[in-house]
């Protein structure tokens, strides 16, 4: 009869075999022992060994400290806040007995992870990962139900650390493709051009096109090319703003729409999640690392601004008859025009009642109106109730069609898979949903709000009222259900000011606006939800939630805002 053989085949890290590791007093760790046992019958068809299992045991805190490690990293990799990374990984500590031993500092873009264990034989230990966050919702969420194992009881130190090593690996194949990708972003910017800017079906298809272009740019070419990745978001919003002015230009802008398709193009870029995280920064009292992604984002959208406006210059530059036409323009909007008339009644009308409609006569002129003949603008379009349905801007029913597909399309750039839509929770209609609610918030409030903060902070209570309350009455994950609602108050937000013309320089201080707004708004929605402590949704929460919290424990809502 042979003996087993003590190597591990497949299992590189169980090959550190020794005879420290043989001659150690383990504690026993029957939960954990038991998983593992289960995870190993899974992956190689037999019981292991009792050497293997004291082998298991004697590298168990190995296991840990790499599961804590990649956990902290693939959190922190995949786009969750960070204000709440703290609490989430002392509950995975504190689920796997390290707590007291594992201390973790947080700062923007990398994780500290130190262990004080002088009894384990790899001693002290500190281990510094630096990564370059990217929204990932499928793999973000996958993260989630990993530590949502862990820390349940459902899943051994071994099984978490070669997961989330596989969600971090990068040759892990996602959920789309890049050609799927290119397609979203084309997506994005075709649907959201008469959605948030007002445009035509013409604007649509050439802001879709220039949205294209961004897209093979940020998935082919960046990749590839380094260098041209540090200047890459400048590059493209000249070349897009270039072509949109020259397209512009035919006919007087009476096929495109400059404002619309240029901004609309550019929608890819938009700096929505860097906004998403520098206010929850700020709103969570974070200032070091707050106060460093708000910068940045004032920076990054003065460049956008910048780049908007050198684009549009320089086509002027070259084509001097419309740069010719132009000035005459921004010549007549400064002259006033005064009508001299006098306003009646309408018909049955007392004036009793008040009235908001009616006839306006207008008095003999002496002198002719200033108005250009050329129907050329300075800062926007002249859309005409003569011209065809193709040059008019959408009526308000497609809005019940193009803001859904703007949802989806926007969770599925940000890596959303298709298949979570047939889960239980169903996360894919709820980011559809809340993101619906969010757009016609926007809109309800804008009839009486005239601002851009204002406009966009209802909308941002609306968002964080949704979110955090379905991961208290569904137990849900509030975060990645929140995301596509948060992106689209950007570029809805941009035309919400009080002119309806802008330019740049506008573009860039409404973007600011629209930051200051979301701020506001998480603020609120925060303490609506715990102001109260809980009192209100417990009484709408169904009471199997409650008894499965009381068997578990509460399901922390570590994603809300």
């Amino acid at each position: 009869m042979t003996t087993p053989s003590r190597s591990m085949g497949s299992e590189p890290a169980l090959r550190l075999v020794s005879q420290e590791i043989d001659d150690l007093v383990i504690e026993d760790d029957s939960l954990d022992q038991e998983l593992w046992m289960n995870f190993f019958r899974t992956e190689y068809g037999r019981a292991p060994y009792p050497w293997e299992v004291n082998e298991y045991r004697g590298l168990l805190p190995m296991y840990r400290r790499h599961c804590l490690s990649r956990l902290g990293k693939s959190f922190l990799r995949f786009g969750a806040p960070l204000h709440r990374m703290k609490g989430i990984m002392s509950t995975a500590a504190a689920a796997m007995e390290v707590h007291e031993s594992s201390k973790f500092i947080f700062l923007p873009n990398t994780i500290i992870t130190a262990f004080d264990d002088e009894a384990s034989l790899r001693g002290s230990e500190l281990k510094v990962s630096k990564v370059n966050p990217r929204l990932d919702l499928g793999r973000l969420s996958s993260t989630y139900d990993i530590y949502k194992a862990i820390t349940h009881g459902r899943m051994c130190a071994k099984e978490a650390a070669d997961r989330l090593g596989a969600l971090l690996d990068e040759n892990f194949k996602p959920c789309w493709g890049n050609v799927a990708r290119c397609f979203f972003g084309f997506a994005q910017a075709f649907l959201v051009c008469p959605l948030a800017f007002s445009g035509s079906f013409l604007d649509m298809w050439a802001a879709g096109l220039l949205g294209l272009f961004v897209n093979v740019l940020s998935v082919f070419a960046t990749e590839k090319l380094s260098i041209f990745s540090t200047v890459f978001e400048i590059v493209a919003v000249i070349i897009v703003s270039f072509v949109a002015r020259g397209i512009s230009a035919i006919r007087n802008s009476q096929y495109f729409c400059y404002q619309a398709v240029s901004t609309a193009g550019i929608v890819s870029l938009l700096p929505g999640f860097l906004i998403l995280s520098a206010v929850q920064e700020l709103a969570a009292k974070r200032g070091l690392s707050g106060c460093v992604k708000f910068v940045y984002v004032i920076v990054y959208s003065l460049f956008l601004g910048y780049a908007l406006d050198f684009g549009s210059e320089f086509y002027l530059l070259i084509d001097h008859n419309e740069g010719r036409l132009r000035d005459v323009a921004v010549q007549a909007a400064k002259v006033s025009n005064i009508v001299h008339g006098s306003f009646s009644q309408p018909h049955r009308q007392t004036s009793a009642v008040p009235w908001t409609s009616g006839r306006f006569t207008a008095e003999a002129l002496s002198t002719p109106l200033t108005i250009s003949q050329n129907h050329f603008l300075a800062d926007t379009c002249y859309r005409s109730h003569t011209f065809p349905w193709y040059l008019q801007p959408f009526p308000w029913w497609t809005l019940f069609i193009l803001v859904p597909l703007y949802s989806i399309a926007t969770a599925f750039r940000n890596f959303q898979p298709l298949h979570s839509t047939f889960k239980k929770n169903k996360t894919l209609v709820v980011m559809i949903a809340i993101s619906c609610m969010s757009y016609a918030a926007n809109r309800a409030s804008f009839t009486y709000l005239m601002r851009s903060d204002s406009v966009t902070a209802v909308g941002a209570i609306v968002v964080g009222l949704l979110g955090n309350l379905y991961s208290r009455l569904v137990g849900g994950q509030a975060y990645p259900a929140m995301v596509p609602g948060v992106l689209f108050l950007v570029p809805s937000g941009i035309p919400s000011g009080s002119a309806d013309s802008y330019t740049g320089k506008d573009i860039t201080v409404r973007i600011l606006q629209v930051s200051i707004g979301i701020t506001t708004g998480f603020g609120l929605s925060n303490y609506l939800i715990y102001a109260s402590s809980w009192n209100w949704t417990k009484r709408l929460r169904p009471k199997e939630m409650d008894r499965k919290w009381q068997r578990k424990g509460p399901k922390q809502a570590i994603f809300a805002f």
